[in-house]
């Protein structure tokens, strides 16, 4: 296979998000009284749009809440976190992107995320350039693990599914990349977890996670395994 464009989900695979998206639903939860730990989220919350993760909290807590205000007060935190600081990049993911520019394969962001977010990271840390084809939660009008997603990046970029590789990091996003008939990495995030000081892993956490990463075509722990694999496809 030699492989023409690599498509990359945003949160956990671009951007180191989970923690602060934790924290975040964390803050608001626990203004109502409630809480969330990170095991809980990891299970439940983890891959999915904002609407998907209200509509989960509503349901899991059996909230008599108006999503809509839900979502709105998610959003505004959101917000002023991002004025006051960018998310950070996942360790070795803008050593990628270099790599993919020298080597001509053409980038793609498929995120679930709104626009708005997407974009202020991209341009916060200048790496809007690298991207052919962006797609964000506002695009289609299913989330992943919908493939609609995917599917408008491969029109986009002028692929075919079989020219491309994708690295998602949850099960929703390997869900819709093999769903458009794409090649799927799993980015393993126990990697990247247990190399977080203010994160307590358990065995809960680890498990949701491998299930998570079951169905992928092959798994990475480091963006570094997926410099190599490109690097072993240009070679053949």
């Amino acid at each position: 296979m030699t492989i023409k464009a690599l498509l990359l989900n945003c949160d956990g695979t671009v951007f180191d998000s989970d923690i602060i998206y934790h924290q975040l639903w964390h803050s608001v939860l626990d203004d109502l009284g409630l809480q969330l730990d990170f095991a809980d989220y990891a299970r439940h919350l983890l891959g999915m749009s904002i609407p998907r993760q209200v509509a989960t909290i509503v349901r899991q807590f059996a909230l008599a809440i108006n999503p809509q205000v839900l979502t709105s007060i998610y959003n505004h935190r959101l917000k002023l976190h991002l004025q006051q600081q960018s998310i950070p990049l996942v360790e070795g993911v803008l050593q990628t992107l270099h790599f993919c520019r020298h080597h001509n394969i053409t980038l793609a962001l498929v995120s679930n995320s709104d626009k708005a977010t997407v974009l202020s990271g991209l341009y916060w840390h200048r790496l809007a350039d690298y991207f052919a084809v962006i797609v964000t939660g506002q695009d289609t009008p299913h989330s992943k693990p919908a493939p609609e997603g995917y599917q408008l990046a491969l029109t986009a970029l002028g692929l075919q599914s079989r020219d491309c590789l994708a690295i998602e990091d949850s099960a929703n996003g390997i869900k819709a990349a093999q769903a458009a008939g794409i090649c799927c990495a799993g980015l393993n995030r126990r990697y990247w977890y247990d190399h977080a000081s203010d994160i307590d892993i358990n065995t809960d956490i680890n498990k949701s996670i491998d299930t998570g990463m079951a169905n992928a075509d092959w798994i990475v722990s480091k963006h570094s395994d997926i410099r190599q694999h490109l690097l072993q496809q240009l070679a053949a």
